[in-house]
């Protein structure tokens, strides 16, 4: 029996970490399976339109957005879910697979699958409104506010569905997911086509830094430029960019304020490309606000598979990663009196130890085989 399934995601990029294109990969594989993909022709991290040509790649218009904290962004969300829902109802689906946020999203499709009896699987990859970087006192106000409206239709996204994935265990119990429930948490993979055997073979004793990914305001770029105004008076430092966001213009302006040396190599996505200008950085820079809920990061895992250990403020999983391993250093928004002194003293040697240690920390935790193995595990609960 072939069953139809459908990848919905409002943030659908064709790129090795992306969760919903790793879900697509694996039901493409499977000859059981007849794989759509339901997609925004709005690219979020590009902030452009585009279009996928692949069989059975399915385009939904939504409305473009140029910043990420905008009233236009929610309604983009909101037309994108209601589009989606009146193109499923078309369709015959067997099983959905589906990414949220957005909550709305969420709540929708899990509403029509339950009416029309259509299994239904949602990954959570982010939580709203907790990541939201605000202050304090805001997001007191937001909780009892609209962010009330967001919670219930992710919780009844999460009570209605028939099985919950989510990034990390920090997020499965910041949303208190019943653990009789059929859920899971899957880490943040990524699809490594090729054996890196080569990264500690061009280090130079100038202390690497490298950044990597969104520069956007959840990022804490003022202790990053801290810490490496710091360590520069001790040791000599170099710090490479590949990236853009909202705040990449005030970091580049920092850089260059301090007389901080570094490169910035704009957006790249081919990952032979970014593995080669990285591959010789001492560490990867995976620091976020303190009032920002990131447990673990694409960052984190885009380094750790690049052979880059990192100075981390994620949260969580990530926190204890590095406590339990030798692959990073922690440091929070308050407190930057380890990490510094820590990336003042590390030695070469140390540094090639962690960045071997970072490498195969990836492969054992963040592999694809790892995910086939769990989402094997998924459709066995689902249809037993």
């Amino acid at each position: 029996m072939i069953r139809k399934v459908v990848i919905v995601s409002n943030f659908f990029e064709r790129l090795p970490n992306s969760r919903p294109y790793l879900a697509s990969k694996y039901f493409e594989q499977r000859e059981d399976f007849e794989m759509h993909v339901v997609y925004s022709d709005f690219s979020h991290s590009n902030k452009k339109k585009r279009e996928f040509d692949a069989p059975n790649y399915h385009k939904i218009n939504t409305l473009g957005y140029s910043s990420n904290f905008s009233v236009i962004r929610i309604i983009s969300h909101i037309i994108f879910s209601i589009k989606t829902l009146f193109f499923l109802k078309k369709m015959n689906v067997d099983l959905l697979f589906v990414t949220v946020p957005p909550n709305f999203l969420g709540y929708l499709l899990t509403k029509f699958s339950k009416k029309n009896n259509i299994k239904i699987i949602v990954d959570i990859i982010d939580v709203w409104p907790e990541a939201l970087p605000v202050p304090v006192p805001a997001k007191k106000i937001l909780n009892i506010t609209f962010g009330k409206i967001w919670k219930s239709l992710r919780n009844f996204t999460i009570q209605n569905s028939d099985y919950i994935i989510t990034e990390s265990n920090y997020f499965f119990q910041l949303m208190q997911i019943d653990k009789e429930k059929k859920a899971r948490i899957i880490y943040l993979k990524k699809t490594q086509e090729n054996e890196l055997i080569d990264y500690n073979s061009s280090i130079s004793e100038t202390l690497t830094f490298c950044y990597l990914g969104n520069i956007g305001r959840i990022n804490d770029i003022d202790s990053f430029i801290q810490i490496a105004l710091i360590v520069s008076k001790k040791r000599e430092i170099f710090i490479k960019i590949i990236g853009d966001g909202d705040k990449k213009d005030y970091f580049i302006d920092k850089l260059n304020f301090y007389g901080i040396n570094y490169v910035y190599y704009g957006k790249i996505f081919e990952e032979n490309k970014k593995y080669e200008l990285l591959k010789d950085s001492w560490f990867g820079f995976n620091g976020y606000k303190d009032t920002t809920e990131v447990a673990l990061s694409y960052k984190s895992i885009d380094y750790w598979s690049y052979g880059i250990p990192i100075i981390n403020s994620a949260k969580g999983d990530t926190s204890l990663f590095i406590k339990g391993n030798r692959i990073g250093v922690n440091f929070s928004e308050n407190d930057l009196t380890y990490a510094i002194s820590f990336l003042e003293s590390i030695s070469l040697n140390e540094v090639k130890l962690m960045k071997t240690m970072s490498y195969n920390f990836f492969k054992e935790n963040f592999s694809y085989s790892s995910y086939v193995k769990d989402f094997d595990d998924i459709l066995l609960n689902i249809y037993k």
